[in-house]
Parts: C-alpha cells; structure tokens; sequence
C-alpha cells in the first residue's frame, strides 16, 4: 500500500526522513518535473502559456478561421500546416507546442495581421500579434533545444539517475 512507503505516520518514508531532514518525498516523478517546468517558465519574461493557449483558441474556436489559415499556408509553403496542440498541464506538450509555433511564426503573425486590417476578431488578432515579436521569437528559439533535449532524457530506455 502506499501509506506503507510515503504516508505520515511510521512509513519508510518517515523513517528515513528521521535519519535525513532534507529527504524530500516525490510522490510522482512525472508531476514533480511538470511543477519545476511551471516554475522555471513562470521566471522567463514571456509568457509562453499565453502564446500557445491564445494561438490554439483561436483556430480551435472557428472552422473558418482555420480553414483561411490554412490556404495562406498553402500558399506560402506548398503543403499544410501542422495542427496547433492544446497545452495541457504536460510540459512535454510544451515543447511540442512550441515547436509547431516556432515553423509557422512568420505566416501565424501574416494571418493575425491580416485579421486585424479585416476587422475580423480585432481585439484578439491585437492581443496575437503582440504576442508574436522578435523578443519572444527569439526566447522560444532558445528553448526549444532546451525542451527537447529534456523530452529526450525523459524517455531514454535506461536510467539516469
């Protein structure tokens, strides 16, 4: 049982911690890792969260707007754009939102702007567009290797540690 190995009272885990007052109980590795992603991207200037939530609700809210996006992106590249993620509370999706933003960043912020000049969604599109500068571009460039190279030690066949 698990009260057996992290409960509060006569656990192995109250047991070592009587030998060892810094031992810290990490219940779930996984929750644990996503709280000091939290933490570290709550430190950066940017609030990355917003870009990537404010980008997929807007697509995600209206066919129409999608289905636009994706004939300029046709248009520009030759071929479709990948699917915007919802951020869930992973940040393993983190990255991958990311990723996704940063290979559409130029014709993302075309689309935002083209929708504020047709008064289409005007406050958002604002909001988007402001999201979408050279300081943030160039903060989500930096982490992305970053959250890779993270995801990647996450799932090595072997341990780490």
């Amino acid at each position: 049982r698990a009260s057996n190995l992290c409960g509060i009272n006569n656990s192995l885990y109250t047991k070592l911690k009587e030998n060892n007052t810094n031992l810290i109980l990490l219940k779930c590795i996984c929750h644990f890792l996503n709280l000091c992603c939290l933490r570290a991207f709550d430190d950066l200037p940017i609030d990355i969260d917003s870009i990537i939530r404010n980008t997929y609700s807007f697509f995600h809210r209206s066919s129409l707007r999608t289905s636009e996006y994706a004939n300029l992106f046709k248009l520009v590249h030759r071929r479709y754009p990948y699917k915007f993620i919802p951020i869930s509370t992973r940040w393993l999706v983190r990255g991958k939102a990311i990723n996704v933003i940063i290979t559409q960043w130029s014709t993302l912020k075309d689309y935002f702007k083209l929708c504020i000049s047709n008064r289409s969604n005007f406050s958002v599109a604002e909001n988007l567009v402001s999201l979408y500068n050279h300081m943030n571009f160039a903060y989500l460039l930096f982490l992305k290797p970053i959250l890779f190279e993270f995801d990647e030690r996450f799932h090595e066949p072997q341990v780490l540690i």
